[in-house]
C-alpha cells in the first residue's frame, strides 16, 4: 500500500530522474515446475518486505498452492515466517496476495477446488494472516464467497494497516450466475473477526464487476474495476457509524471499441484522489496493445484524467494488464506481459512518472525468454523507488516454475524539504499582512540529527534532509516570553521527494533590542593592515534607526578605510548613522587598520576597539549595545585558525556566561573555493545546548550531530583566492557556547576546527584552550583612589533587582557610575536620589549573578563585587 501525510502544507516537487534501474538482491524463483510463482505478487511500503504466491504448487498433491515472504537484508533477500501452503488438491493457495504497509499483515485468496481447476464447484476463500514472532498466524475467520464459482477473491486489496480488506468476485467463470460484487472486511480487535463493512457493492451480470480492487491508505475509499462494461468506479465510506459506501464523482468509462476491458486494473494514491486505470485490449498502438490512464479528483471537476494515455508498445502486448501506483500518485508501473521484444510473449514492465505529463522514465524491464510471461503482475514501493516484478511462466527452475525480480529504480532522489516563512504580526492580523524576519535561526531534529538555517531577507528558510520519519522544527530565539511563537511544529515523512511547509508567526508588543559585536578577520601584525568586520543586528520586532561607534586608540595606527564610509571621523572615534534596520536584519560594516610598525607597535601589544551601537528606544538587553576587542599583536599568523574571545582563562564567576569562540578561514590557493565545509566539535565541558550562533562571514547551513558535532557548510561559497582579492578571500564563523555548571577551578575547554576547501584534504586549525581560574581581589585601576568604609551598599545578595547605596556624609557626591561585567565590560547607570546620600541603583538591566559596581566621587573609586 501507498502512504502520504496529510499536513500544514504539502506539495511535491519532481527531480531530474536517473535513466538506470538496479537489481535488488536475487532472483526468486518457484521451486519446481508449473509452480507459475510471481503470478501475484505484493511489496510493503519501504519495499523491503514482498510476498509471492504460487498456486500450482504441487505441496503433497497436486496444486496445493503456497504463499512465501521474503525480507531484503541489504544483499539478498530471506524467507521470513513460515512456509503457508495449501492442505489440498486444488487449493490454489496464492492465488492472488495482498500486503500492508509495513509488511506484518497479508491477504491471500485460495481457490479450494476439490474437483480440479475452473469448475463450478469452485468455492473459493480469502485469508489474512500476521506475524507473530517468527511465525504467520491467521487472523480472524476466513472469509468465503456465497455461492459456487463467484470467483470470490480474484481481486484483494488491504489498506495500509492491515485492517480493512476489499474482496471483489467477479463471477467470470463459465456458467456462473447471479451479480458480480464487492464485499469490504474490517477487522474488530475486541472479537478477533472480521466483519462487513457497509453493503455490498453489486455490478451488473457479466461485467465483471470486481475484478480489479483497490483501497486507498485509510480504507475509506474503493476503486472498483468492471472491465466487461469497460467502466471504473469509485466508492467513499461516508458514515463510519452506519457505513455505507457512496459512489465519489462519476463513473469513468473507457475509450469505445469492441471488447475493450477498461478496469482491468486499478491501483489508487494514498489518498485516494489519483487512481490508474488499465485497459489491456486498447487498441491505441495497435489491436490489443493496451493501455493506462490516470485519473485526479476534485470536488468541483470529479474525475479528470491527468495527462496522456500510456500506450503500449505493439500489438498484443496487453499493456495495462497489471498495474501499481505510488503513494503521491506520480509513478506508475505497467505491465505487458506479451510484449515480444526478447522472444515471443517475453514480456516487459514500463515505469512512467508524471513531469508536466507522463514521462517514461527508465529503460523498458524485459523479460529474459520467450513466453515468460514477465510483468504478469506489478507492485510499487509507497515511494515508487522499488519495483517487483513477476514472470509466472519463467523456466529458471523448470518449465513454468515462475519468478519474481526487484529493481531500485533510481527514480526518486532520497531527499525531503522542509520550508517555510517567520513573520511578524504586526498589524495584529495573524501575519496575513506579514512583515518578513530575517536572519533567525532555525532549528529541525530529526533521525538524531539536528540542523540549523538561517531565514532569508524574505523570513524564508529550507531544509533538504536524506532521510524518512519524523521530524521537529522550531525557532531558536531570544526573545521574551510576552511574544509568543509557536515552540516547534511537527511532522512525519512516510516517503521521498516530498516537501512540507511550516510557517511560524511572531505575535506580541513592540520589543527594542540591538546588538553589535567587532570580529577581527585576521591577526593584528605590526606594519600590515587589521580588517574586522563590525556585525550591527535587529534582535527586536521593530524597525529601527540609529548610530554607531567605533573607538580606537589613534596611535598604534597609520591609516584607515571604512566600507559604508564613516559619517564622522574624530581622533579616535568613527561614527555611522545607519536606518530601516529590520527586524532580525544584521548588516556589515568593514573596519580595516594599517597597524602601526616598531617601535610603535610590537608583538604582544594590546589594541582595544569598543563598539557601541544607540538609538532613541529603550533597549531591552543594553548590555550587548557594547563590544570590547582586546586584540594581542602577533608577528605571524596561520590564517586557518580557532579563537576564544575570553581568552587562555576565565574566573569561576563566569561559568554561567557565554565562550565566544571564532574559526577563520582563508583561501590561500590559486583558484577561487566553490565550497567550504568547517567542522568542529564541542568539549564535553560545554554546555551543548546552548550553542548559539553569532555571526558568519557568507551565507550558511548548519548541521549538529549526537549534540556536538558540528559542520558549517558554505554551498556555492566561491570564495576567491588571496592573490585575486585578499580581503574577500577570508571568512569565519562566531558562535557562543556556555560552559558546563559543574565546572570549578582547574578544569579546561579545550576545540580545534577542521576546514575543508572543496575537495582538499583539511586543514586543522590550532587547539585553542581555556581554563577556569579563582578570580584575584580587584586592582584599583592607576592613579584612582580606592575609598574604603564611606559607603554601605545593601542587600547583597540584591532583592527585587534593588540595589541601596548610602554615602557616609551629605558632602560625599557621585559622579559617576557604572556595572562592570566579569569580562570586563562597563555599563553606564544613574541611580534614582532618595535623598542627598541614599540612592537606588535597578539592577534588573545585569543578567549575571556576579557583577561590580564602581563608584566615581570627589574623594575617588570605590568597587565593590555585587551578588544578585
Amino acid at each position: 500500500m501507498q502512504k502520504q501525510l496529510l499536513f500544514l502544507i504539502i506539495t511535491i516537487f519532481n527531480l531530474q530522474f536517473i535513466n538506470s534501474q538496479d537489481q535488488k538482491g536475487q532472483d526468486i524463483t518457484g521451486v519446481a515446475a508449473w509452480n507459475q510463482l510471481g503470478g501475484t505478487t505484493a511489496i510493503s511500503a519501504d519495499g523491503n518486505r514482498i510476498v509471492l504466491g504460487a498456486p500450482r504448487f504441487e505441496g503433497d498433491g497436486q496444486f496445493y498452492g503456497h504463499v512465501k515472504v521474503y525480507d531484503y537484508n541489504g544483499s539478498t533477500w530471506v524467507q521470513v515466517g513460515n512456509e503457508i501452503k495449501g492442505s489440498h488438491n486444488y487449493n490454489g493457495v496464492g492465488a492472488r496476495v495482498s500486503i500492508s504497509a509495513d509488511g506484518n499483515i497479508i491477504a491471500f485468496k485460495a481457490e479450494n477446488s476439490l474437483n480440479g481447476p475452473n469448475t463450478l464447484s469452485n468455492k473459493a476463500d480469502v485469508f489474512v494472516y500476521e506475524l507473530i514472532g517468527d511465525n504467520w498466524v491467521q487472523k480472524g475467520q476466513k472469509l468465503t464467497e456465497n455461492d459456487f464459482s463467484d470467483l470470490f477473491g480474484n481481486a484483494i486489496s488491504l489498506s495500509d494497516n492491515g485492517m480493512t480488506l476489499a474482496i471483489g468476485a467477479d463471477h467470470r467463470a463459465t456458467g456462473a450466475s447471479g451479480n458480480p460484487y464487492v464485499e469490504v472486511y474490517r477487522y474488530n480487535n475486541s472479537t478477533n473477526t472480521w466483519a462487513q463493512l457497509g453493503a455490498t457493492l453489486e455490478g451488473s451480470v457479466d461485467s465483471a464487476f470486481g475484478g480489479a480492487v483497490s483501497l486507498s491508505k485509510d480504507g475509506n475509499t474503493l476503486a472498483v474495476g468492471a472491465p466487461n462494461s469497460n467502466t471504473t468506479r469509485v466508492y467513499q465510506l461516508t458514515d463510519d457509524t452506519a457505513p455505507t459506501w457512496s459512489v465519489l464523482g462519476q463513473q469513468l468509462y473507457g475509450e469505445s471499441g469492441a471488447g475493450y476491458l477498461f478496469g482491468s486494473s486499478v491501483a489508487l494514491s494514498d489518498d485516494g484522489r489519483t487512481l490508474a486505470v488499465g485497459d489491456h485490449t486498447n487498441n491505441g498502438n495497435g489491436n490489443s496493445s493496451g493501455h493506462v490512464r490516470v485519473f485526479e479528483y476534485s470536488a468541483t471537476n470529479g474525475w479528470l484524467q491527468k495527462g496522456s494515455d500510456m500506450d503500449g508498445e505493439n500489438i498484443g502486448d496487453i499493456s495495462g494488464a497489471s498495474i501499481s501506483l505510488s503513494s503521491d500518485g506520480n509513478i506508475v508501473a505497467i505491465g505487458a506481459y506479451r510484449n515480444d521484444a526478447n522472444g515471443d510473449q517475453s514480456g516487459h514492465v514500463r515505469i512512467y512518472k508524471f513531469e508536466d505529463d507522463w514521462q517514461q522514465s527508465l529503460l523498458d524491464i524485459d523479460g529474459d525468454a520467450a513466453e515468460d510471461e514477465f510483468g504478469f503482475s506489478v507492485s510499487l514501493s509507497g515511494d515508487g523507488n522499488t519495483v517487483l516484478i513477476g514472470a509466472r511462466n519463467n523456466d529458471s527452475n523448470g518449465t513454468n516454475a515462475g519468478l519474481a525480480r526487484v529493481f531500485s529504480l533510481n527514480l526518486v532522489e532520497e531527499i525531503n524539504t522542509v520550508e517555510g516563512y517567520l513573520f511578524y504580526n504586526e498589524n495584529r492580523d495573524a501575519c496575513l499582512t506579514e512583515v518578513p524576519i530575517q536572519n533567525a535561526l532555525v532549528t529541525l531534529t530529526t533521525n538524531g540529527s539536528t540542523y540549523c538555517t538561517n531565514t532569508n531577507t524574505l523570513g524564508y528558510y529550507t531544509f533538504t534532509i536524506e532521510n524518512k520519519g519524523s521530524y521537529t522544527v522550531s525557532i531558536d530565539d531570544e526573545l521574551p516570553d510576552n511574544l509568543v511563537i509557536p515552540e516547534t511544529e511537527t511532522g512525519t515523512f512516510d516517503s521521498f521527494e516530498n516537501t512540507h511547509t511550516i510557517n511560524f508567526c511572531i505575535e506580541g508588543p513592540d520589543y527594542y533590542d540591538l546588538s553589535i559585536i567587532f570580529l577581527p578577520i585576521n591577526e593584528a601584525r605590526p606594519g600590515f593592515v587589521s580588517q574586522n568586520d563590525i556585525v550591527y543586528t535587529n534582535n527586536g520586532t521593530t524597525e529601527i534607526s540609529g548610530e554607531i561607534t567605533l573607538e580606537f586608540d589613534q596611535n598604534t595606527i597609520n591609516g584607515h578605510r571604512a566600507l559604508p564610509n564613516y559619517d564622522l571621523i574624530e581622533t579616535n572615534k568613527m561614527t555611522w548613522t545607519f536606518s530601516n534596520l529590520q527586524p532580525y536584519e544584521s548588516r556589515v560594516i568593514w573596519a580595516d587598520f594599517e597597524i602601526a610598525a616598531p617601535p610603535t607597535v610590537n608583538g604582544d601589544d594590546i589594541l582595544t576597539y569598543t563598539a557601541t551601537i544607540t538609538n532613541s528606544n529603550t533597549d531591552a538587553n543594553p548590555l550587548d549595545n557594547t563590544y570590547v576587542l582586546e586584540q594581542l599583536v602577533v608577528n605571524s599568523f596561520d590564517p586557518n585558525d580557532k579563537r576564544v574571545k575570553q581568552g587562555e582563562t576565565f574566573y569561576e564567576e563566569e561559568v554561567g556566561e557565554y565562550l565566544e569562540y571564532m574559526v577563520r578561514f582563508q583561501n590561500t590557493g590559486t583558484a577561487s573555493a566553490i565550497n567550504v565545509v568547517l567542522k568542529d566539535t564541542l568539549d564535553p565541558n560545554l554546555n551543548w545546548d546552548s550553542f548559539k550562533m553569532i555571526a558568519a562571514s557568507h551565507e550558511y547551513k548548519l548541521k549538529i550531530v549526537d549534540g556536538n558535532k558540528i559542520d558549517f557548510i558554505f554551498d556555492n561559497i566561491h570564495l576567491p583566492d588571496s592573490t585575486s582579492n585578499e580581503r574577500e578571500s577570508n571568512g569565519y564563523v562566531s558562535f557562543k557556547v556556555k560552559p558546563k555548571s559543574t565546572l570549578t577551578v582547574g578544569d579546561s575547554i579545550k576545540g580545534k576546527a577542521d576546514i575543508y576547501f572543496d575537495f582538499n584534504l583539511p586543514i586543522e586549525t590550532n587547539v585553542v584552550s581555556t581554563k577556569v581560574i579563582e578570580r584575584p581581589e580587584p586592582v584599583a585601576p592607576i592613579k584612582e583612589k580606592i575609598l574604603e568604609h564611606i559607603f554601605a551598599i545593601y542587600p547583597i545578595p540584591v532583592i527585587d533587582d534593588k540595589l541601596y547605596v548610602k554615602l557616609d556624609n551629605t558632602r560625599n557626591k557621585i559622579y559617576k557610575s557604572s556595572f562592570i561585567t566579569l569580562s570586563g565590560k562597563e555599563i553606564s547607570i544613574t541611580p534614582v536620589s532618595i535623598n542627598r546620600n541614599e540612592f537606588i541603583f535597578d539592577t534588573s538591566s545585569i543578567f549575571l549573578k556576579v557583577f561590580f559596581l564602581k563608584l566615581t566621587t570627589d574623594q575617588g573609586v570605590h568597587i565593590e563585587k555585587i551578588v544578585k
